[in-house]
């Protein structure tokens, strides 16, 4: 038994190793208080169409952090959106919001909370992939918003 643990102690070591080092970033992706965001245009957030106006971002919780609400701030709509972490490849100057335009169509991509680099990529809907699959020209573009440092429940 000594003698499998001596030769399997530095595969399991690499292991556990990669497993933290993978888990890391995710701690750091987690969207704390909420974000606010002014946004000009019809927008499909997940699978829902969200109209334009003022919203705000937040995680919907804490223990799960890789779902986000978006929620209109009069109350009316609200969506519920599924992420992934996101890594940025270049600087991220402020909290922002990324969305592609697709076609006619607007879909939320990305959300930035803050300079740190991690964010959150919105997983894309069946309608989105139907439109890239038809050849509609995707162009992507920034929007900005503000943190409002209110805790998450």
């Amino acid at each position: 038994m000594r003698r499998f643990l001596k030769s399997r102690f530095p595969a399991l070591l690499l292991t556990t190793a990669s497993a933290m080092a993978l888990a890391s970033p995710m701690a750091h992706a987690q969207l704390i208080g909420e974000l606010k965001a002014n946004i000009p245009f019809k927008f499909t957030a997940g699978k829902t169409t969200m109209p334009a106006g003022s919203y705000t971002i937040r995680v919907l919780d804490i223990t799960d952090p890789n779902e986000l609400v978006i929620a209109k701030d009069d109350g009316v709509v609200e969506a519920v959106v599924s992420t992934l972490y996101a890594q940025a490849k270049e600087p991220i100057k402020q909290s922002e919001l990324v969305f592609n335009k697709i076609g006619d169509r607007e879909f939320l991509s990305e959300v930035w909370p803050d300079q740190s680099g991690s964010g959150y990529q919105i997983e894309k809907t069946r309608a989105e992939q139907k439109l890239e699959k038809s050849g509609a020209k995707r162009q992507s573009h920034r929007l900005s918003a503000s943190r409002n440092a209110k805790r998450n429940p």
